[in-house]
């Protein structure tokens, strides 16, 4: 016969077990997900379920059994993937390439449904990877990773010199390759390909110097010092990026075909619609920019336009996939076309280092060109379009640049005023 409780009742069953039932929040009766060898034992399965109801905590039993069997589903495919692992166990060549495939698909590298990747990533990934780890790695197996190799190629790609600045403290080459090869072995343990994942320590980004608050703003002099100190079919690459605030990448991927109006000083405009991938060395495809809100259309300053005309004249071929800006030393790897990053980062530096501007990069133009713009009372969303910005806290630095100058003219205006 059953006895009631304060909560929940217990019986014993012809079996001699005994059964545990009671009313949950849901006013649902429920029973125990299993029966007890004693009274004792039922008795204090009510207990817990009481105390799980008084905080919250309770779920039902059909919903625990569904989760328990959720994790044995996922435990069973875990364990089965281990096992296909052992019997596919690849090298790092292989499963990498796999690896590059899905991600390229938009899938797992065992089908399932993931995040699609742009093309340009793909190929940056695909640079890394081949470039500094597979000549290493390529060939072991995925079971024989560990930390001691994986660790001691990471040491290795620290220990090298910056081939763009070697008197530099980081080669910007050891994170980035560093996260990507972290960003494949996590999804190969994912899916049983490995065991476990190799430690990797890889530092948080650091400035490699301290820079002023004002230290990347040019005066309009300076601006005009680096555009006449350029070589000539370059030096329209500082006016694009100070007054229409183009990124390098997206600056060294223009082409003929991305100008319109030039006669026309109220209707002239620029299209970013691709980048130069530095690491390929390739242009993106048409869309493929750095943010979902890098494509954009820009107005052209009025006083750029003649010496933009006079560049396309002079230095750029007539049909519409011409490039704005070409290799001053065409090669058998520019293919006499696409200028290299690193050829005009150098280059940059030796210029700016010339005009006693050491440290100011030319991404620094963006910043300078994005100031001005601001100054004029450009509003937040008007700085993130013409920036091609996404996060609005980015562009905030240029508000702020806008309240110093108001600062400024307003004590000037206070000195002209009397005393009141």
């Amino acid at each position: 016969m059953a006895k009631r409780r304060d909560f929940g009742t217990v019986r014993k069953l012809p079996s001699g077990k005994f059964q545990a039932t009671y009313i949950g929040p849901d006013h649902q009766r429920h029973k125990a997900h299993t029966t007890f060898d004693t009274k004792g034992a039922a008795t204090s399965y009510l207990g817990r379920v009481k105390a799980d109801i008084d905080r919250e905590a309770w779920v039902s039993p059909e919903e625990k059994a569904q989760r328990e069997a959720e994790t044995q589903r996922l435990a069973d495919e875990k364990a089965q993937l281990e096992a296909e692992a052992l019997e596919r166990d690849m090298t790092l060549t292989a499963f990498t390439q796999l690896w590059l495939t899905a991600k390229a698909s938009g899938k797992t590298v065992s089908g399932r449904g993931a995040r699609e990747v742009k093309t340009s990533t793909i190929s940056t990934y695909r640079s890394r990877l081949e470039h500094d780890v597979l000549p290493v790695l390529g060939d072991l197996r995925m079971s024989e990773l560990n930390d001691k190799n994986v660790g001691k190629l990471l040491d290795d790609l620290a220990l090298q010199p910056s081939k763009v600045n070697p008197q530099g403290r980081g080669n910007g080459v050891a994170l980035p390759v560093g996260r990507t090869l972290k960003a494949l072995l996590s999804d190969a343990e994912r899916e049983g390909y490995i065991a476990s994942l190799p430690h990797m320590y890889l530092p948080a980004n650091k400035p490699v110097r301290a820079r002023r608050e004002d230290s990347d703003v040019a005066t309009q002099e300076q601006v005009k010092a680096l555009h006449e100190a350029m070589p000539e079919q370059w030096r329209i690459a500082v006016l694009l990026a100070a007054y229409c605030q183009t990124r390098l990448g997206e600056t060294l991927g223009l082409q003929r075909r991305d100008f319109e109006h030039l006669d026309d000083s109220t209707r002239a405009l620029v299209k970013v619609r691709r980048q130069l991938n530095t690491k390929t060395g390739k242009l993106t495809d048409d869309g493929d920019v750095k943010s979902t809100s890098g494509e954009r259309n820009l107005f052209i300053p009025s006083g750029i336009l003649p010496t933009l005309r006079d560049h396309m004249d002079s230095h750029v071929e007539e049909h519409p996939n011409a490039l704005i800006l070409r290799s001053l030393t065409p090669s058998k790897r520019s293919k006499g076309e696409i200028a290299s990053s690193s050829v005009f980062d150098r280059t940059w530096r030796e210029v700016r280092d010339s005009l006693n501007m050491e440290g100011f990069r030319f991404h620094d133009l963006r910043h300078t060109g994005l100031t001005l713009y601001a100054q004029q009372g450009a509003t937040l969303k008007e700085l993130m379009y013409r920036g091609g910005h996404s996060d609005h806290k980015v562009v905030m630095r240029y508000q702020h640049s806008t309240q110093d100058r108001q600062l400024k003219l307003v004590q000037l205006m206070s000195n002209e005023m009397p005393q009141f």
